[in-house]
């Protein structure tokens, strides 16, 4: 006898659009008889009959599953078969009391047979998973939902291994905390984490740059070596008593930079850097090399350093000197050996960008700086495209000189020991941190009469990344072209008294050869179309001499005297003048005859 459990089960089959006989089918699998099945799916399944009489259903089973015989977890087979009822009758939808499930095409069941469980004990876990999930939502239509915690709880704590593994796996990659292994999918590979690093570090703004610059240099003379001598290793002259003993030099700067830079324009980058460096050569003789470079606007700044040579060029030390993009062609086109060629850059630039100096790079392994976990790669450098680059460079400048030693410069780069590169990269954001540099030469021999070997060393470590950056123009500055255009007048000024010195030399001598006379008179004062039998006609020494003056000078003389005049490069107002006196002067007047006035 069907009962209310077994009615709401199928009321709530149906619901979800169950067909009858998918329904009857399952719980026949599950044991119940054939009749309690048919009369509980004719109060929401009802059959049509001819006959208009009314048979009330039977009153409902109190048991949702019947009673079982048999063994525990014995589940006998027998075969049922179910006989189509062929009077039924229309029965009312208890829920709208209506006959609006009336189903027409169901007028006649067939016959089915089947294999189905009978009634028996039924083990644990042997429903099958179809009927499990019917069961549970009949659970949850009997308004006593079944709560799963255990199952929830498991779910709870594999999520939270996920979320906190991903977690570690995170914060590792990002550098915020360091484990003591490495994860190999997720670890990068040296080329990534340069090309990363490479566009990271043009993606800045602004940074601090620190820097220490060290080179060394030992020069030795091949005439007085010996085997028994050691090299002096503090930047003295080794200098012994006894003749066994050969001579050897080190000779060493040191540099250290604090530079700020700001990247913000890329057309115009200003920087403002504080130099600290000394020089030890010839002996250990110390040179100071304290000074401060910025650039604004494409003009560099320097303050001159206290140092004498340079002041004597440059003038007083600690004051400002400057130049921009194109006082720096003119200096090139000027000074350089190399001449101002756009179509040469063009052709350096394409030739850098096409040479591959790297080697190899590798990981050494997570090193922390400052207080940051960094990746430590070693980057070698390609010797031998070096040296291509350097052949195809000098062929690319077409200079004589450089092609005269060409083949030298060449051999000397096989003397080249070790080039290489350490690179700190931050590994939480594959920014730049450190870098190191060194190449170190074995000994180079130059023409058999020196040996030289040299190391130099780079050290830089970047900080303050994206902080603000200020660089102020200072208030009063020279022009590096003006310094330098004074410098050349400066030099021809010298060359004009090294020449006047010459040509009183000269004179004295004609004096001599010429018995006590200094020739026929010159009295128009030309030293270029001088009067015949003069002293001044066929002169070597006048002919340096206007060459350094580009033809301006005086030149007057007598058989018993002569003066020249020559206006300085630097000055042309004021005058240098020398006569047979003896006596050299400087006057702003012009000379007119054979005494400087």
């Amino acid at each position: 006898m069907i009962n209310e459990d077994l009615i709401k089960y199928i009321d709530a089959q149906k619901l979800r659009g169950v067909s009858r006989e998918d329904i009857s089918l399952k719980l026949s699998n599950v044991g119940w008889k054939t009749e309690d099945i048919n009369e509980g799916l004719e109060k929401f399944f009802p059959t049509f009959t001819p006959t208009s009489t009314f048979t009330p259903p039977e009153p409902l089973k109190p048991n949702l599953m019947p009673k079982v015989v048999g063994p525990a977890g014995a589940l006998p087979i027998k075969k049922i078969e179910v006989s189509p009822n062929l009077n039924p009758s229309p029965i009312q939808d208890p829920r709208t009391n209506s006959f609006d499930n009336f189903r027409p095409e169901q007028k006649v069941q067939p016959v089915v047979t089947a294999n189905i469980m009978s009634p028996g004990p039924l083990p644990q876990g042997a429903v099958t998973a179809s009927y499990r999930k019917d069961y549970q939502n009949l659970e949850t239509v009997s308004g006593e939902p079944k709560k799963h915690w255990g199952r929830f709880i498991a779910v709870l704590i594999i999520v939270l291994l996920l979320l906190g593994g991903g977690g570690v796996i995170f914060a590792s990659v990002k550098g915020y905390i360091n484990l003591p292994f490495e994860i190999p999918f997720l670890k990068p590979t040296p080329e990534k984490a340069m090309a990363k690093m490479m566009s990271n570090f043009s993606a800045m703004k602004t940074l601090h740059h620190a820097t220490d610059l060290e080179l060394s240099v030992t020069v030795e003379e091949l005439n007085s070596m010996k085997d028994s001598t050691v090299l002096d290793s503090n930047n003295s002259l080794d200098k012994d008593l006894e003749s066994d003993k050969k001579v050897a030099m080190t000779n060493k700067v040191k540099i250290k930079t604090d530079m700020d830079v700001d990247f913000t324009n890329p057309e115009s980058i200003n920087l403002n850097a504080v130099t600290n460096g000394t020089i030890s050569i010839f002996g250990g003789s110390s040179i100071n090399l304290d000074s401060e470079f910025r650039m604004i606007n494409k003009t560099f700044y320097m303050k001159i350093p206290d140092i004498g040579m340079i002041n004597e060029f440059a003038g007083e030390p600690n004051s400002w000197i400057s130049f921009n993009e194109n006082d720096l062609k003119e200096l090139l086109k000027e000074q350089s050996l190399v001449s101002y060629d756009e179509a040469k850059l063009k052709k350096i630039k394409t030739l850098i960008e096409d040479t591959k100096f790297v080697e190899s790079i590798t990981e050494v392994g997570i090193e922390t700086i400052d207080n940051e976990s960094t990746r430590h790669y070693q980057v070698l450098v390609n010797k031998e495209a070096l040296k291509n680059f350097v052949s195809r460079m000098i062929d690319i400048l077409n200079e004589s000189e450089l092609n005269l030693q060409k083949a030298e410069i060449l051999s000397q780069m096989d003397s080249i020991d070790e080039i290489k590169a350490d690179i700190w990269v931050v590994k939480a954001s594959f920014a730049p941190k450190k870098f190191t540099f060194i190449l170190s030469t074995k000994d180079i021999i130059i023409k058999d009469s020196m040996k030289v070997k040299g190391k130099i060393t780079i050290n830089s470590v970047i900080s303050k990344i994206n902080e603000k950056v200020t660089v102020d123009v200072p208030e009063v500055s020279r022009s590096m072209v003006e310094i330098i255009n004074k410098s050349k007048l400066k030099s021809k000024d010298a060359a004009i008294k090294a020449n006047l010195a010459n040509t009183r030399v000269y004179a004295e001598s004609f004096y001599d050869k010429t018995k006590n006379s200094y020739g026929k008179a010159n009295l128009d004062g030309s030293c270029i179309t001088p009067a015949k039998s003069s002293m001044f006609e066929n002169s070597e020494a006048i002919t340096e001499l206007l060459k350094v003056t580009n033809g301006v000078a005086s030149c007057y003389s007598t058989s018993k005297g002569y003066a020249i005049s020559v206006p300085f490069a630097s000055d042309p107002t004021t005058m240098l003048c020398i006569d047979n006196s003896g006596d050299t002067i400087e006057t702003k007047i012009p000379l007119t005859s054979i005494v400087c006035k």
